[in-house]
């Protein structure tokens, strides 16, 4: 089977084109990726700050004795986004 000139041609076009367009998607994923971030960090503020605005804080549990599985006594301030709290009456 002989190659000719034109098919090597072929073959290095299609080459060029596929390694081009694997870079271009990365170079669109990396731009994106940090745009993405800023909106979503940006996205997050403004719910949090909705929210303060919508719903009391909880108030601090008081006339609590003692707290399963820990040694500590806890504040709700404390660990709010820190660890989950459940509250079982």
């Amino acid at each position: 089977m002989k190659i000719n000139a034109r098919q090597i041609i072929l073959v290095l076009v299609i080459l060029a084109i596929v390694f081009s367009i694997i870079y271009l998607e990365k170079q669109k994923t990396s731009q994106g990726d940090s745009k993405n971030k800023k909106l979503v960090a940006l996205e997050k503020s403004t719910r949090v700050a909705q929210k303060k605005l919508q719903y009391q804080q909880a108030p601090e549990l008081q006339g609590i004795t003692g707290y399963l599985n820990t040694n500590e006594s806890l504040t709700l301030q404390e660990n709010i986004g820190k660890k989950v709290i459940l509250i079982d009456f």
